[in-house]
Formats: structure tokens, C-alpha cells, sequence
């Protein structure tokens, strides 16, 4: 069984594909077979994303 980098309630920073970056939080690791949709992650005020473990960095939160 694989270990999750991220884990549920942890914050990070959602990176999008066309190079933006915005804070949210994990929601969810999902067991699926397809890796660019292996995290729900909820974005501050805004929606929730479904998005790859490389798209994911741990807030350093100030």
C-alpha cells in the first residue's frame, strides 16, 4: 500500500497548469488509477480541485 504525501486538513499549494499558484486545503486522497486526479484539495474561497500529487507543495504557513 502506497503512503499519501498529503494527507486530509493538511494545507498546500495548489499549483494550476498554467503556472498559477493558490493555497487550499486537502480534502481527500482517492484511490483511483489515474494520477493527475489523485487529490481533492479545496482552494480558499473559491472550489474545489481535483488535482496530481505533483500539482501539491506543503504550506509554510507564516
Amino acid at each position: 500500500m502506497k503512503m499519501n504525501k498529503f494527507k486530509p486538513k493538511q494545507r498546500v499549494v495548489v499549483e494550476s497548469l498554467d503556472g498559477k499558484k493558490f493555497n487550499g486545503t486537502v480534502i481527500k486522497y482517492h484511490e483511483f488509477n489515474d494520477p493527475e486526479m489523485a487529490y481533492s484539495v479545496h482552494i480558499d474561497d473559491f472550489c474545489d480541485v481535483m488535482v496530481s500529487e505533483k500539482q501539491l507543495t506543503k504550506l509554510e504557513e507564516q
